[in-house]
């Protein structure tokens, strides 16, 4: 029988999956369906926009199926606190380049023209979701470290 914590971190592993696998079909999507691909540089890594959009979406399907495939739920949360250290890590960068707070990222390509909403309200919800990643993954890592009496210092 699975303990309430157990319980709750598979609920947290399947809203990321289902957080991340929205965002990657969206990238997907908007990627393909541009007429003509996004070839600016990527602020930080010189690639062009496109193939960023393309390889984070697959980073993302892959952290996807390691969540649902793996047996354990560490494996999963270990993927997810990688991922999401990836994003911190991006999203340092392009805020150290571009500290004023209107710059659009461009790792969601053209979001806010597609749905109509404000720069920063998806901005904020980037911030959001990162956090929800990265504190979610390491929580549970932790007290599952604690748990099975392993000393994780």
């Amino acid at each position: 029988m699975l303990r309430t914590s157990e319980i709750i971190n598979r609920y947290f592993l399947l809203i990321s999956a289902g957080i991340l696998t929205a965002t990657s079909i969206y990238k997907l999507i908007y990627v393909l369906s541009a007429g003509q691909p996004d070839r600016r540089l990527d602020p930080l890594v010189p690639v062009a926009n496109y193939l960023m959009m393309l390889g984070s979406a697959g980073l993302e399907m892959i952290v996807v199926g390691v969540i649902l495939f793996a047996k354990r739920n560490s494996l999963g949360n270990l993927a997810i606190l990688w991922l999401a250290l990836c994003f911190l890590t991006y999203r340092m960068g392009v805020w150290m380049l571009y500290p004023d707070p209107n710059y659009q990222c461009p790792c969601l390509g053209g979001i806010t023209k597609i749905f109509l909403v404000d720069n920063r309200l998806v901005q904020d919800l980037l911030k959001i979701l990162l956090g929800f990643f990265l504190l979610g993954s390491s929580f549970f890592l932790i007290s599952e470290g604690k748990g099975n009496g392993k000393n994780i210092s």
